[in-house]
């Protein structure tokens, strides 16, 4: 394996997500090592070689990563449970060096920094801190992606720019949690009443003055495609023919559950 291959890639990944740690880096305890022990009360290993490079570089302590990560746990033959971090007992300044150097050592595979990630964004959801399977999964983290210009507030855009596509078994878009973030495809707005679908409350529906048995949007040049695909085609259909309504057969559907975790409102109160 090129380890100075793996550095550069880590490298890459550290300077687009800024800043790094300077007390603490990670490393890849190489597959050929069978037997890996921590001892708590020393902050050392049963790896000799590696204790004494620790010792070199000021190191206090090391621990597994992922504690929780289980010897199956891989992509190809990189284990998780393999990943442990070395601290430091001081800030150093070298930290890029530092991994390069510890990455020599034969019982290491790969060495890398570790990037500080600061949180910037959090939903301003009230029941944000009893629903624990989103800060379990670091959703919060991946709210910090939010970049479009202007400065707003996702799930606060009234322009209609963001549109959000399940891939999936089937989407009960009637819902009453989805049905007003539902994409209209106004291409097909026949009767130009300015929506395709009609109705309220729980009791939603296709708009019959946009049924008119025409791919009216015509986008792929085939007039004989995706007829009244007034809220978007479902490829798979309703026994196996597609058709125009994603609707699933039954009355509960991944996608619909999917799409709820991703647009879904509170309706207002009757």
């Amino acid at each position: 394996m090129n380890k100075s291959f793996l550095i550069t890639q880590f490298l890459i990944l550290n300077i687009l997500f800024g800043d790094v740690y300077s007390d603490r880096f990670l490393v890849y305890i190489a597959n050929s090592i069978k037997d890996i022990k921590i001892y708590k009360s020393t902050g050392r290993t049963n790896l000799d070689e590696l204790n004494d490079e620790m010792d070199k570089i000021g190191a206090i302590s090391i621990s597994q990563w992922l504690p929780n990560a289980r010897p199956t746990d891989r992509d190809g033959d990189i284990y998780l449970n393999r990943y442990f971090v070395i601290y430091l007992a001081s800030i150093n300044t070298d930290i890029y060096d530092l991994t390069k150097r510890v990455v020599q050592l034969d019982c290491i595979q790969s060495a890398e920094t570790m990037a500080v990630i600061k949180p910037t964004y959090i939903p301003n959801d009230p029941l944000w801190n009893v629903q624990y399977g989103l800060p379990l999964i670091q959703a919060d983290l991946a709210y910090d992606f939010w970049d479009v210009d202007g400065g707003e507030i996702p799930g606060q855009m009234d322009n209609g720019e963001i549109v959000v596509a399940v891939v999936d078994d089937a989407l009960d878009w009637d819902h009453p949690d989805l049905v007003d973030n539902l994409w209209q495809n106004l291409g097909e707005d026949a009767d130009g009443d300015g929506h395709t679908i009609e109705g309220s409350g729980s009791n939603w529906y296709l708009d019959p003055g946009d049924l008119n048995g025409i791919d009216d949007d015509d986008w792929d040049d085939n007039p004989n495609t995706f007829i009244d695909d007034l809220v978007g085609w479902d490829p798979s259909g309703n026994g196996g023919l597609d058709d125009n309504d994603p609707d699933p057969p039954n009355s509960w559907s991944h996608g619909t559950h999917v799409a709820g975790l991703l647009s879904a409102t509170i309706p207002a109160p009757d």
